[in-house]
């Protein structure tokens, strides 16, 4: 299988430069079971077509299921994931708002809701409900969107896409609200990505959050405070979640225990490593390895 990793901030390109929209098609699982924590600076839709998956968006976890519509604005560290046994089907819609924000000063488009999305200062609802008013004239724009995909290399295209974008912002207008986090700079995202990669080459050892601060050049409380605005999580959370998923890839090369594996990626008490593996992913390493077509734990 192939990972994200949660220290990944996504500069894959959706789209061209002259249009920035991408419709892909995903399952899970087929060849990943999850797509683990990352950001970007576009802007996702989501829409179930089958089946049901789990979702964290900035740190809230919840089920989604067939029809369902999620929102995720630009700079939201977001991942899904299989949900126990069950497979799901579904549309990823990505874009980014700037492809329809006019020079102008006073364009009210630009100044009062595509602007402040970009800042991090706005957000949309995460869900869009079925009986939420709009949802059927949003859904056929999605759809609309869902058959662009044959059309992808067409020229013109560019031109149904915008439009198709204007009127869905129309209908997402009542959706956008303040948002409670601090907006987080291209600075800080690019510190927090060498923190990440630190953390990676140093999963063995005791890193402590002083240590991590003095990293980044902030007093601990700063850090604290940036550090969950950023990822939604405590430091020793994440860390946690970093050694985890460092253990699944080594847990699906199927070339160690899972007692090795354990000290492998910094757990010093097995007990422990094995709770924390469930506790994240509801199965054990065991059950994870056997699952994935291995048996050497």
């Amino acid at each position: 299988m192939n990972h994200i990793g949660l220290d990944y901030y996504e500069t894959k390109k959706h789209g061209t430069d002259s249009l920035p929209f991408a419709v892909y098609l995903s399952k899970i699982p087929e060849k990943l079971s999850s797509y683990p924590m990352h950001w970007h600076e576009e802007m996702e839709i989501i829409y179930v077509e089958s089946g049901r998956c789990r979702i964290t968006i900035d740190g809230e976890k919840f089920t989604a299921r067939a029809q369902d519509l999620i929102l995720i604005s630009p700079g939201m560290i977001h991942a899904i994931d299989q949900e126990e046994d069950h497979a799901a089907v579904y549309y990823n819609v990505i874009f980014h708002p700037a492809m329809i924000m006019a020079k102008e000063e006073k364009d009210v488009l630009s100044v009062r809701y595509l602007a402040p999305l970009l800042r991090g200062e706005k957000i949309f609802t995460t869900r869009i409900s079925l009986d939420t008013p709009s949802r059927k004239e949003m859904m056929l724009i999605v759809e609309r969107f869902m058959r662009f995909r044959e059309r992808e290399k067409e020229e013109s295209l560019v031109f149904l896409v915008k439009s198709a974008l204007l009127e869905l912002f129309y209908h997402l207008r009542g959706h956008l609200k303040e948002s409670d986090s601090k907006p987080v700079s291209l600075h800080q995202i690019r510190k927090m990505k060498a923190l990440t990669s630190w953390l990676h080459e140093t999963l063995t050892e005791e890193i402590t959050l002083k240590e991590a601060a003095d990293f980044c050049g902030y007093s601990i409380s700063y850090f604290t405070k940036f550090f969950r605005n950023y990822t939604g999580s405590s430091f020793v959370s994440y860390r946690n979640l970093l050694r985890l998923e460092q253990a699944k890839r080594f847990l699906e090369r199927g070339e160690h225990s899972g007692l090795e594996i354990s000290g492998m990626c910094g757990f010093e008490n097995y007990s422990y490593f094995i709770r924390a593996f469930r506790k994240q992913y509801d199965i054990t390493p065991k059950q994870y390895q056997l699952h994935a077509g291995w048996n050497k734990t």
